[in-house]
Formats: structure tokens, sequence, C-alpha cells
């Protein structure tokens, strides 16, 4: 397998969409991605597991960019292209999310605290080789 590009909408701290990054290998078999410290890179490695794999139990809801669920609803979306045996590949998973907001008293202050963040409606997942639709059910497996 061969990942040829990957697109992010409002996916951690990417906010907004058409945001690429295409991969080119000249010809090799390694990608290398480099950036400072907090540029997203391991939340691009996390993208491309997200892409096949969706949240786990434990991470729902760390895919939406904060930002973006702070300001409503909205959509997140990673989708990835890759080539395999000869195929070529396009996956798109989709979070559809609602904004929300918790007020809690802060029971040493007394204080009330305002907490935003996103509340996932509804995941969605699509994938073609070649163009065609087809249907991967490993990828869509309930989550554990």
């Amino acid at each position: 397998m061969k990942i040829t590009k990957v697109e992010l909408e409002n996916y951690r701290p990417f906010k907004g969409s058409g945001i690429e990054f295409n991969l080119s290998t000249n010809g090799g078999n390694i990608i290398l991605i480099k950036g400072k410290n907090g540029a997203g890179k391991t939340s691009l490695f996390h993208a491309v597991h997200f892409v096949f794999f969706g949240e786990s139990k434990e991470d729902e809801g760390f895919s939406v960019n904060a930002e973006k669920a702070s300001e409503g609803d909205g959509i997140t979306s990673v989708r990835i292209w890759f080539t395999h045996e000869g195929a070529n590949y396009e996956l798109l998973r989709q979070i559809f999310f609602k904004k929300t907001t918790l007020t809690t008293k802060n029971p040493e202050t007394g204080i009330l605290e305002i907490t935003k963040g996103a509340k996932i409606e509804k995941e969605e997942f699509s994938a073609t080789k070649n163009g065609i639709p087809q249907t991967f059910p490993s990828a869509e497996r309930e989550k554990i």
C-alpha cells in the first residue's frame, strides 16, 4: 500500500476544509513527515488510523477540532487516497457533530464553569476502488 494523498476537514488541530498532504515518494517506498513540535505530525498519523478504523470509545469526540466545535455544529472528515496491488483506492470517514455546552459548579470554589465541546451525532464511511464504490465490513465493525 502506498498513500498518495490525505485531506482533512476540522480534524484535531486542523481547522477548516481542503487541508491536503500530497505524499510523493519520488519512486521510493518511504514517506517522512517533518515539522516542529505541535505542528500536527502525530495528528496526521492519527488521521490515517481514523479513516480506516474510526474512533475508539476512549477517543470519542477528540477527532473534532475543538475551535470548530465551539463555533457550532459541523463535520469532521478525513479522506485518503492510496494505491495497492495496482488499484487506486479512496476512503472517506466523516463525523457529524453538534456543539455542546455543559455548565457545572466547581465544588471547591462554587463558581460556575462552562465546558464547550462536540457531541457525535453520526459517523459515515465510504470507499472506492478504481472509482467503483466498495463495501469493507471490517471498516464498519462495532467499536470495542
